[in-house]
């Protein structure tokens, strides 16, 4: 209690109405102008990015005003005022100079400020700061100083500062290990430093901050196995432990908390079967489990509140479940990569969010599901390298309006180039490696308008390279690759790709200012 009382009186500024206030001061302790100073003078003051604020003034010693002054506080400063008749006595309780490019590192005299409350500095170069001084502020509850080139350790003296509700350090280049001692700042919401170079394990000690609800280790060098006692922090809802080298298996236990909303464990060594109860979860918007060897089949029910599940490169296997249609706010899905069988499941063309879809890598069969014809928010589908099959005339009837990104590669579908009736949006279109037959008609190609990369080798296609192709190619703003029958095709302008496209070329590129052809009957300049 006494912890809410003194957090209460620190955060609220006592404002008061007084006559003549054109004679009011704002009294701040002399140690803590020197404390600013200090601050100022060691991370290039005079170079820093002041914000256009006309109500807050820049920095300046010695002071022309003082810098809690009511009507024109110093940026970046807030202060916590306490009337005397006509006069104020100020104290400096927060500092936030995140962005203002500040360069070198912060003094020890930082401590002069021992009444700051909350500390951000993150978005600068403070490279070389030993970010120990956090430990001489004994009062601080926020402390954020991510994305600022720090090196060095997580110090263990952060217990001290034990009213420590938020701490980010991410985005430096901090080595050594977690220390245990944080698991002693019992009242911590937010523990991050990802992206850093830490190592070691994950100390169970981090199992007692009951009141944490966001915790981001990601991007790091954490090895050993996941703390099961995790999942018993109550007020746990975001957990993001991925691209560590993290081993073993994953608990039940750790999935206990009906908190749990976003879970991250993507890019480790993680093996064995999900536990069951992470389908339980009631809350869940987010599962990362991608990149580990996770083994075993998908369940027969999943979170209606599900929207984001990448489930891709592991050891999944069966057959993909009809149920996935129940999680209606799904909007990505990435289950590429995995030994999935069977057929894709009409149910998921009907999800009314999905925007990604990816089952590439898998052993798919039949034909694709006319539902995703009318999957109004799908933007990337991706589902090559199965063995899914049908008849190249019906591929319109599967490809809505919305898609950008096609690829349908290395499966057995037949029949004539397809694209007669749709892909008025399309960007990116790969049909390499089926058995696509017959000639290229013109017609087919100038409805590409908007494609970019075009990729139709590896099929049976006949006749001469179409006449359209010049235009879809070289004309259509923006096009970059073609590739068709094992040829590819780079241009840089419509004189090199005219020369070249009537000796059917392989290569065309501008280089030098001169346009070089590779050709089926031999090499040329042009």
């Amino acid at each position: 209690m006494q912890y809410h009382f003194l957090l209460l009186f620190l955060i609220i500024v006592i404002v008061i109405e007084t006559e003549g206030s054109s004679s009011t001061e704002y009294f701040v302790p002399a140690s803590e102008i020197s404390g600013l100073e200090y601050i100022f003078n060691s991370t290039g003051g005079v170079s820093w990015s002041w914000k256009n604020n006309d109500t807050q003034t820049k920095w300046s010693f010695p002071p022309a005003t003082s810098p809690c002054e009511e009507q024109d506080t110093w940026q970046g400063l807030k202060c916590a005022c306490i009337p005397n008749t006509t006069n104020y006595f100020c104290q400096i309780t927060n500092i936030d100079l995140s962005g203002y490019s500040l360069v070198g590192s912060i003094p020890h005299q930082i401590s002069l400020l021992s009444n700051m409350i909350s500390l951000t500095l993150s978005n600068n170069r403070l490279v070389g700061t030993n970010i120990q001084f956090g430990c001489m502020l004994p009062l601080l509850y926020s402390f954020e100083i991510g994305n600022s080139g720090l090196t060095g350790t997580i110090p263990a003296c952060y217990y001290q500062t034990s009213n420590l509700v938020t701490l980010n350090l991410n985005g430096n280049y901090l080595g050594g290990s977690i220390p245990p001692e944080l698991g002693e700042l019992l009242h911590l919401t937010s523990l991050s430093f990802g992206h850093n170079r830490i190592g070691g394990t994950i100390p169970t000690m981090l199992c007692q901050l009951d009141d944490l609800s966001l915790l981001d280790m990601s991007v790091n060098l954490l090895s050993g196995s996941v703390p099961a006692c995790l999942g018993l922090i109550p007020s746990l809802k975001f957990i993001s432990i991925n691209y560590n080298h993290l081993t073993g298996t994953l608990s039940p236990n750790l999935f206990l908390s009906d908190s749990l909303e976003s879970i991250y464990v993507g890019v480790n060594s993680l093996d064995g079967s999900l536990p069951a109860n992470v389908w339980q979860l009631d809350n869940l918007w987010v599962l990362d489990v991608a990149n580990n060897s996770f083994t075993g089949t998908l369940p027969r029910v999943f979170p209606r509140t599900l929207q984001i599940l990448w489930m891709n490169n592991n050891a999944l296997k069966g057959s993909i479940p009809t149920a996935l249609g129940d999680a209606t706010g799904l909007v990505q899905l990435k289950l590429e990569g995995n030994s999935f069988t069977s057929s894709i499941p009409a149910a998921l063309g009907l999800l009314p969010k999905l925007m990604y879809f990816d089952v590439s890598g898998n052993n798919l069969v039949g034909e694709v599901p006319t539902s995703f014809g009318h999957a109004t928010a799908l933007s990337y589908f991706y589902f090559s390298h199965n063995a899914l099959s049908g008849p190249g005339t019906s591929l319109p009837s599967f490809v809505s309006a919305s898609v950008s990104d096609l690829d349908m590669s290395f499966n057995n579908f037949v029949g004539v180039f397809p694209f007669n009736t749709t892909g008025k949006n399309l960007k990116n279109l790969y049909v390499r490696g089926n058995r696509l037959s017959g000639t290229i008609p013109d017609a087919n190609l100038a409805i590409l308008e908007t494609v970019i990369k075009l990729d139709l080798s590896v099929n049976s296609f006949s006749g001469t390279v179409p006449s359209a192709l010049s235009m879809v190619c070289v004309n259509i703003s923006g096009l970059r690759h073609c590739v068709i029958d094992n040829t590819y095709y780079s241009y840089s302008v419509p004189l090199c790709f005219v020369t070249c496209i009537n000796q059917l070329l392989l290569y065309c590129r501008l280089q030098t200012l001169r346009c070089y052809c590779w050709l089926k009957t031999g090499f040329m300049a042009v």
